[in-house]
């Protein structure tokens, strides 16, 4: 149960920042890539535990 609670405090973490930094960024066609980057980032954030409880059986 503590695993579940730190990964979901560490997406949760992960998303401000990310949520953060993109406020920041300029509203041009680089914009759109980095917020591209940005949801593969979160993607992988969210499916690598998965993949990692899966591949210890």
């Amino acid at each position: 149960m503590d695993m579940i609670k730190e990964w979901v405090s560490n997406l949760f973490i992960l998303i401000m920042m990310l949520t953060f930094t993109e406020i920041l960024l300029p509203e041009n066609t680089t914009g759109s890539y980095v917020k591209f980057i940005f949801s593969l980032v979160i993607m992988t954030a969210v499916i690598y535990p998965i993949i990692s409880i899966t591949e210890a059986y």
